[in-house]
């Protein structure tokens, strides 16, 4: 089963994993509990024991956070905005136990439904938490060619192109003719990126989750771009046909992610060691009856 999450930025995330979820923002405030937040008008946490793999989370536009099948690691690193490897001295049944959470306080935004979240986990799961920074292994995003030039499908955007994506933007009364070969923004699907008119931010926040790792990005690349990477992830590798997944075919033996950030767009992953912001969890009970 499909899992679908929907962050606090509205986005709807789809993938085979949780790690699909994941994306790299600020932390909260170094204390070890929570400041005061606000809280959700009424909110229903109850244990999902149906042992079926999918999951869902989303918010409603009515103010409402719904949460079906969740692990309750997921819900913490939606609550926060971080990825897992931010995530310290978590229990282990918070990654095997999941919770249907029903929870709603009318009028708020997205935005305003994350601290919210982060209290409800205080009172039912009587999470403590505190920051800190650690020394962890990481990688560092460098231009992978020694001359500085971009891979051969790697390009800067064009003004024209930008004007285009622009325009896009601006609602359908405005909207030129939709043009297939053109991408604004960043699409996925499995073993495939295409981008147009993006930084290299949302590329890298995905390399970090699927690799575990922060990434410091060192390769000087400022300014918009146009992508279009293809991977076999290793699930698929040394098959002895090709894979198709929702409709897309996947070659089994294509290059790895790596391989592939290096051959098609000219960057490297450096392993190292630098500092990043954790969340260490001081406390974490499983929630009583409602």
């Amino acid at each position: 089963m499909e899992e679908r999450v929907r962050g606090f930025d509205g986005a709807t995330v789809r993938g085979s994993g949780v790690r699909a979820l994941a994306v790299l923002l600020a932390l909260l405030a170094p204390l070890t509990v929570f400041a005061q937040s606000p809280q959700f008008e009424a909110a229903s946490v109850k244990p999902n024991r149906s042992g079926t793999p999918g999951m869902e989370i989303r918010v409603t536009p009515n103010g409402g956070f719904i949460a079906t099948n969740a692990p309750l690691l997921t819900l913490i690193r939606e609550a926060f905005r971080i990825q897992e490897y931010q995530l310290i001295d978590v229990p282990a049944w918070a990654g095997s136990e999941r919770f249907d959470i029903v929870a709603r306080a009318p009028g708020t935004t997205p935005d305003q439904l994350q601290p919210m979240l982060q209290a409800l986990l205080k009172d039912r799961f009587r999470l403590a938490v505190r920051r800190e920074t650690r020394e962890l292994p990481i990688y560092v995003a460098e231009r992978s060619r020694a001359d500085g030039r971009l891979g051969p499908r790697l390009e800067s955007t064009a003004a024209e192109y930008t004007t285009y994506c622009g325009s896009q933007r601006l609602g359908p009364d405005s909207r030129p003719p939709a043009d297939p070969s053109r991408v604004c923004g960043m699409q996925m699907a499995l073993g495939t990126i295409r981008a147009g008119d993006s930084t290299l931010a949302p590329l890298f926040r995905f390399v970090s989750q699927q690799a575990g790792r922060a990434i410091v990005d060192r390769t000087g690349l400022a300014g918009n771009y146009n992508f279009d990477l293809k991977w076999t992830p290793d699930q698929f590798a040394n098959r002895e046909t090709p894979a198709v997944v929702n409709g897309n075919t996947i070659d089994p033996q294509g290059p790895s992610l790596f391989t592939a950030l290096q051959e098609q767009l000219g960057l490297k992953l450096d392993p190292q060691r630098g500092p990043v912001d954790v969340i260490v969890v001081e406390r974490l009970e499983r929630p009583g009856e409602d």
